[in-house]
């Protein structure tokens, strides 16, 4: 009866849905094909070769693209593993490096994806599925953080029932299946309440 939980929240006025072809035609990217989002450190925890795996499996989507946000340089061990891991999986031309993006600039990838994925094995909390659901874009996670809590199944993407790169490609392709379906504005109001102001106010009525 001591204890009360406040989540992370999120800044509604930075992460907020952009025009999708205006998006990847500002980063450079296919105006048409699927495009899967991945956000977060080149750590082992992340789960980044699971997801790598999971391409293989989503070969049915003809210009299928992978883009990968993070690391800290493509000299860096953990950058070079990877990419080499894309070339012997046989996907190296269906992935993006693209490198550690300012979270100011983030935004337009979120808008540009169709799906973002978080692959971790842990997490505390999982802010880059509130950023991705603030622009509006579906999230396909692993069961670890706040994921179950975030992700309604079914209308802002989904939580797999195990971390394998065939349960991911499973999540990947229901999204893809049904991603052009979904309202930007409607997966955006499922976080709204994690807003900062939200979370703010919550911090302070528990101190008081």
């Amino acid at each position: 009866e001591d204890i009360a939980v406040v989540p992370c929240g999120v800044n509604l006025d930075l992460f907020r849905p952009l025009d999708k072809s205006k998006a990847r035609e500002q980063l450079g990217l296919d105006p048409q094909g699927p495009l899967v989002l991945f956000v977060g450190r080149f750590a082992p925890l992340k789960g980044i070769e699971r997801l790598l795996a999971s391409m293989t499996c989503l070969r049915h989507h003809r210009r299928l693209r992978l883009v990968i946000v993070g690391g800290n340089g493509c000299d860096r061990p953990e950058s070079v593993n990877l990419v080499r891991l894309s070339e012997e999986l046989g996907i190296r031309d269906s992935v993006v490096f693209q490198g550690r993006i300012e979270q100011a600039k983030l935004p337009p990838f979120y808008s540009a994806a169709d799906v973002l994925v978080v692959p971790s094995y842990y997490e505390s909390f999982g802010l880059v599925a509130l950023e991705s659901l603030a622009c509006g874009t579906p999230v396909v996670a692993t069961r670890v953080g706040a994921m179950p809590d975030i992700l309604r199944d079914g209308e802002t993407g989904c939580v797999v029932p195990d971390g394998s790169p065939r349960s991911l490609a499973q999540g990947i392709d229901s999204v893809l299946n049904g991603c052009r379906a979904r309202s930007a504005d409607a997966i955006r109001a499922s976080v709204l309440k994690y807003g900062w102001a939200h979370v703010a106010s919550a911090i302070v009525d528990e101190a008081d």
